[in-house]
């Protein structure tokens, strides 16, 4: 996240960096750098996590 607060963003794209940095694939904080529990998300960074757990579980690619 410290990379991506140094890129000029525009302003309607602020946000960008937080949901980027807020990067999951479990909702308990254990696989998250800043150690965020899923009631330290926000709706946005839930969804993307969710998102990303269903492409982790469907994908042929993942041995998991």
């Amino acid at each position: 996240m410290m990379l991506l607060d140094k890129l000029p963003f525009p302003r309607e794209l602020h946000r960008v960096p937080r949901r980027a940095g807020s990067y999951h694939e479990k909702l308990d904080g254990t696989d998250c750098p800043r150690r965020l529990k899923a009631e330290d998300l926000s709706i946005s960074e839930r969804i993307m996590a969710i998102a990303d757990i269903f492409e982790a579980l469907t994908s042929a690619d993942r041995p998991y």
